[in-house]
């Protein structure tokens, strides 16, 4: 069986950790009701006055990972978060099991 992992990590500043890190909390909510999620789940750590959150998700497919990043709640993550997350680095691996 393969499925798709996402490791992604997205810097912001201090002070709007809060509310990036809400962000991401509902986006995990709505994420792990997902049909196609297997995991999805949260890191935080303070690096050089700044917030790093850490993301993993596992998923069924690729095209289970596409579909969900399609969803409403995905699109409007996106859309908030815009100009609160300095950068956001993802990769995609496939895992063999």
């Amino acid at each position: 069986m393969m499925t798709v992992c996402v490791i992604a990590t997205a810097r912001t500043s201090l002070s709007d950790a809060a509310k990036v890190t809400a962000l991401f909390e509902t986006l995990q909510e709505h994420s792990r009701k997902e049909e196609g999620c297997i995991q999805y789940d949260l890191g935080l750590r303070e690096v050089d006055e700044e917030v790093e959150v850490l993301v993993m998700e596992q998923w069924t497919s690729q095209a289970a990972l596409d579909d969900h990043m399609t969803l409403p709640h995905f699109t409007a993550f996106q859309e908030v978060s815009e100009g609160l997350i300095k950068d956001i680095t993802m990769h995609v691996y496939t895992l063999h099991s």
